[in-house]
């Protein structure tokens, strides 16, 4: 819920001065909260407290705003009016594959990070096999030994943590990518030519 507050109030506050400073200052600044918000990932553990989640995903969440509000219109800026319902839905589309190949992607890492915890630390009582969501469940889970919970705990919180380190990397490669964007001025004098 965190997220889905800040994202369009940072968007709104995006669109509202992205031409003051510039669209590409705007994109480096949701850059820089989405990398922020990737290293805070990095720091939180199994007994971290619940505000750091709440503060991470605020953060990332007025990254993604700063960001997604400027690139857009970079995007639609590139190319002519008549262009432009083509550009959007481009953008949206390559948008929609990151995020399917993304979620794709961190839940493999997650699951083979499950499987490969679970098998060195369950002492030869489980082979990788089921549903962890069956052994999660209320009915299952207030039946289980604490050592049990404990390496429970412990296999989720290290899936969790590769994924996090991994939206880490992606954080400052996004980062370093927005500096290679067109300057807000080189985009208007395209912007121009463009509408001729």
């Amino acid at each position: 819920m965190p997220m889905s507050i800040a994202w369009p109030l940072s968007a709104t506050f995006a669109g509202r001065y992205m031409y003051k400073i510039g669209s590409k200052l705007t994109a480096i600044l949701g850059a820089v909260l989405i990398a922020f918000g990737g290293t805070w990932l990095l720091a939180v553990e199994l007994d971290s407290p619940y505000w750091y989640f709440v503060g991470i995903m605020i953060v990332i969440g007025l990254g993604m705003g700063y960001a997604t509000t400027p690139t857009t219109v970079l995007v639609q800026s590139a190319v002519g009016w008549q262009m432009r319902g083509a550009a959007t839905a481009s953008n949206t589309f390559t948008r929609s594959i990151g995020q399917t190949v993304g979620v794709a992607v961190f839940g493999t890492i997650f699951n083979n990070s499950l499987i490969t915890f679970g098998k060195e630390h369950a002492a030869g009582g489980w082979s990788g096999g089921g549903n962890i969501s069956d052994v999660l469940s209320s009915e299952t889970i207030n039946k289980l030994p604490a050592s049990v919970l404990t390496t429970i705990h412990e296999g989720l919180a290290h899936g969790m943590h590769l994924v996090f380190i991994l939206v880490f990397f992606i954080g400052v490669a996004n980062l370093i990518a927005t500096f290679f964007l067109p300057s807000h001025n080189k985009v208007m004098e395209h912007q121009k030519q463009v509408q001729h």
